[in-house]
């Protein structure tokens, strides 16, 4: 205490004093320790906040250079299309659009051509055959018999053939030229008919169907398959192509009347449970 001399304090005192202060200082430099790991902590996670936001912020980016990447793909194909004319393809940008088709029609045809009973031996024709792919799936289920694509787009034809060229000079398929509106084929001809996404570009579409009916074999099978039609799940961008492009666009019952009226016999709709594709089936006595 003040005014007390270590001279005046017994050995005991003295030694009780060291040891108060011992603890006194043990408690600072503890209490030193940790005011240092707190500023550790704090500088960690000031380090991890740091990265943390880089990492947001990084993810922001690519999120904002993938979308706009996908914003310009899809203003790049609208032009594609509205250039390269999905009624009738021309040009170069034709030719690209015919490729993409090709593609995102795909499961959509597999998934049409699957209510064809096929023996291999069969006459096939493939109406509007655009970019060709329907004919090559429909190639390899034919062993002896024989493949015809017509298309009105001179781009469609060039583009079936060139897809198709090992069967062509194997003179296995042919690829033509020419309208829905009247077929270059004799009564009687096919044994299946098929078209893909282009029924509703035909100029006259329930009178075309009595077209296909009269080259369709007795006993034969026509399969429309699309994605396109009088359905209430439609997206706003469909039904503005629709009017666009002045699609024919019947309900499910609409193509059951005009199959029949056109002469086909147990027309049958179906309805792909998951997409909501439609394949309508008409056969011919």
């Amino acid at each position: 205490e003040e005014g007390i001399m270590m001279s005046d304090l017994s050995e005991k005192d003295v030694k009780a004093l060291n040891d108060k202060n011992a603890k006194i200082e043990a408690i600072l430099n503890k209490k030193a320790d940790e005011l240092a790991s707190d500023d550790e902590i704090d500088s960690m996670m000031n380090k991890v906040a740091d990265k943390i936001v880089a990492k947001v912020d990084l993810g922001d980016m690519v999120r904002q250079i993938v979308g706009v990447a996908a914003d310009e793909e899809e203003q790049h194909q609208k032009e594609v299309t509205k250039e390269g004319n999905p009624a009738k393809p021309t040009g170069t940008a034709g030719e690209e659009m015919l490729a993409r088709m090709n593609e995102s029609h795909a499961a959509l045809t597999m998934w049409g051509l699957s209510h064809f009973d096929w023996r291999g031996d069969e006459n096939v024709l493939d109406i509007g055959c655009g970019g060709g792919a329907n004919l090559k799936h429909m190639s390899a289920r034919i062993k002896t018999g024989h493949l015809t694509g017509v298309d009105y787009s001179k781009v469609s034809v060039q583009e079936s053939r060139k897809l198709n060229a090992d069967d062509i000079e194997d003179g296995k398929m042919d690829i033509l030229e020419g309208s829905v509106e009247k077929l270059p084929f004799e009564d009687d001809s096919f044994d299946k008919i098929t078209t893909v996404e282009s029924f509703y570009f035909w100029p006259d579409p329930p009178e075309n169907l009595k077209e296909v009916y009269r080259v369709l074999k007795p006993g034969g099978t026509f399969l429309l398959i699309a994605e396109i039609y009088g359905r209430p799940d439609l997206s706003d961008a469909v039904q503005e192509n629709i009017i666009r492009y002045h699609l024919y666009n019947p309900t499910p019952e609409v193509f059951g009347r005009i199959f029949r009226e056109a002469g086909f016999t147990n027309v049958e709709i179906h309805i792909e449970s998951t997409e909501g594709w439609i394949c309508v089936e008409g056969k011919k006595e």
